[in-house]
């Protein structure tokens, strides 16, 4: 094998290296952006529910309420599903909104875990 084309086999191998290691990092990059993302959605949905409160004086029964009023359509988390909302709430909340994460299963760690409007403190 002349040197030249040892050269082009050892940069083709560095380029898939390099390009498997940028995939992984824009995977993890992209799933926790859909977290972050999510918990702004939540933030702003939470926000609609309670101005819907003070204009209707009471809570919306389900999210569909707020439409069209508030939003265009039902408001879905990053990975596209509805969230689950319920009135009232867990710990004497007058609500609760939760996506279920990126597994859409309830429970979950990482960026499986269950992303609610409000959150336990620890």
């Amino acid at each position: 094998m002349r040197r030249g084309e040892f050269m082009l086999v050892e940069m083709m191998v560095v380029i898939g290296i390099l390009a498997t290691v940028g995939i992984a990092s824009f995977r993890s990059h992209t799933r926790c952006s859909r977290v972050t993302w999510t918990q702004a959605r939540l933030v702003n949905v939470c926000g609609k529910v309670e101005l819907f409160k003070v204009e209707k004086v009471r809570y919306p029964e389900r999210l569909e309420d707020l439409v069209p009023e508030y939003f265009d359509e039902v408001p879905l988390d990053a990975w596209d599903r509805g969230f689950r909302y319920s009135t009232p709430g867990s710990n004497n909340r007058p609500f609760e909104i939760v996506s279920l994460g990126e597994d859409g299963k309830e429970g979950g760690l990482g960026f499986d875990a269950d992303l609610s409007s409000h959150p336990v403190r620890r």
